[in-house]
């Protein structure tokens, strides 16, 4: 649970960035931003699609051993939010053009996502 506040709110923080443009081309970005502020962006928006990516890599783990967490915090509404989370950054990251270098796991855990959260409504 202590993981997945931390990622979950590490995520949260770079978030606004995610889906700030990479500039391909110095002379197009803003003239008013510096070299080191387009910087930060685009290491906040990867930033982000990593957390996100290991947030819901985490609580898919502890979905695959049930025994392992108490019945209480199984399908509770901080794992459930928390899960839904992660999965809508990775939709960030599959909305980007080009598409993330890692848009195929991206999907892979996006659909992993859906299918805990299909289990925990039944």
């Amino acid at each position: 649970m202590l993981a997945s506040y931390f990622l979950g709110g590490l995520m949260s923080v770079h978030r606004p960035y995610l889906m700030h443009p990479i500039p391909d081309d110095p002379s197009r970005a803003e003239p008013s931003r510096s070299s080191h502020s387009r910087k930060v962006r685009n290491s906040s928006r990867e930033r982000c699609i990593e957390l996100a990516i290991e947030l819901v890599r985490l609580l898919c783990s502890v979905w695959d051993f049930p025994n392992s967490v108490p019945a209480t915090l199984q399908c509770n509404f901080f794992y459930t939010y928390s899960i839904f989370d992660g999965a809508v950054a990775l939709a960030g990251a599959l909305s980007q053009t080009p598409p993330h270098p890692r848009a195929a796991e991206c999907l892979e855990l996006m659909d992993r996502a859906m299918k805990l959260l299909k289990d925990c409504v039944s």
